[in-house]
């Protein structure tokens, strides 16, 4: 389940590395504050709804949050390349989707 959010996270690596490239500290820091907040939301309500497998979900799916939000960040400075992040988002929700089924 974590390499799954793994896969996102790589995503957002990738984009993050474009702010302080631009000079956009400030930019570091809103994403990394909705990272933060959404790190807590999901983990408290994983927990909540299921337990420890619930937190595991919940610290999982945080980069799948903050994917859709950097990515328009970026879009806006005409930076994003779908081309690259959609197929590499199908595959590894293939992969989880095929183990999901496997299980």
């Amino acid at each position: 389940m974590l390499a799954a959010g793994g896969v996102v996270g790589v995503l957002n690596h990738a984009g993050g590395v474009i702010w302080p490239t631009l000079g956009e500290f400030r930019t570091i820091v809103v994403v990394m504050l909705a990272q933060i907040v959404l790190s807590l939301v999901a983990m408290f309500t994983g927990y909540v709804m299921g337990g420890t497998v619930g937190f595991v979900v919940g610290v999982a799916t945080v980069e799948l949050l903050v994917y859709p939000f950097q990515a328009i960040l970026i879009a806006r400075r005409k930076l994003w390349q779908p081309e690259v992040d959609l197929p590499v988002l199908a595959v590894g929700g293939a992969v989880v989707a095929l183990g999901w089924l496997l299980r």
